[in-house]
């Protein structure tokens, strides 16, 4: 009996005796890597740790709900942003482009995105079964110049489509180039206005005959720059 007594005291005081270790010694690897797992959340007492500042950034990319992880897929390029967001709506421009708005319910905006599924690895059977879910989309910001008018001698080049200046565009005259037969496919071509000084305005447009029989003339281009956001990655989120 006396040797259960025994037995049953240092059972009791060597439990004691870390008790007291953790105490006496709270900042020691014993009492830190050995008993509390590194996973283990810390409090603190913030009048004594003041608090910290997240970046904006990571606010601003607050990206999906925590409950839904983002399928990368393909590395991200250089120019390339990554996005996660739900797809609220999609407009067919004419095949094969496509204008894409995503909503972003956590940072509580929506953005418009303009895809062409020729050019990501995508089929049309694809696209419209992500309306109304959640994706991840890469897509690169650029600017470019919308062509609203594109006058010779002072005559419209657009015909029955000649749209009336308005003060705000900006306008280039110069040497037209890049119209030399008019555009046969379902993408716009390009060309460009150079001025005397060898400045260039690049437009994505659809030649017409009229633009062509006009090519290497003077012409004065009106137009405004805008920022495009081009899809070049679209991913389902699978839950």
């Amino acid at each position: 009996m006396a040797g259960i007594r025994n037995m049953a005291s240092i059972g009791i005081f060597i439990p004691s005796m870390i008790v007291s270790l953790l105490i006496v010694f709270p900042g020691s690897s014993f009492a830190t890597s050995s008993l509390i797992p590194e996973s283990a959340p810390h409090y603190r007492d913030d009048a004594t740790f003041p608090e910290r500042k997240i970046p904006q950034e990571l606010i601003e990319f607050a990206g999906a709900p925590e409950e839904q992880e983002p399928e990368l897929g393909p590395e991200l390029g250089d120019d390339e942003i990554p996005e996660f967001g739900k797809i609220i709506d999609i407009e067919d421009n004419g095949y094969p482009m496509f204008s894409v708005t995503v909503s972003f319910p956590e940072r509580n905006f929506e953005a418009s995105f303009s895809l062409n599924i020729e050019a990501i690895d995508l089929q049309i059977d694809q696209l419209h079964p992500m309306l109304e879910n959640y994706a991840t989309l890469f897509y690169v910001s650029e600017s470019r110049n919308d062509l609203f008018e594109l006058q010779y001698e002072g005559q419209s080049l657009f015909g029955e489509y000649a749209l009336q200046i308005d003060p705000e565009w900006k306008q280039m005259a110069g040497i037209l180039s890049g119209a030399d037969a008019a555009t046969a496919g379902d993408l716009p071509d390009e060309i460009l206005v150079v001025d005397e000084k060898g400045n260039e305005v690049h437009f994505d447009f659809f030649i017409t005959p009229e633009m062509v029989a006009k090519n290497g003339r003077s012409v004065i281009a009106y137009y405004q720059p805008r920022y495009v956001n081009e899809i070049t990655h679209l991913q389902a989120s699978h839950d």
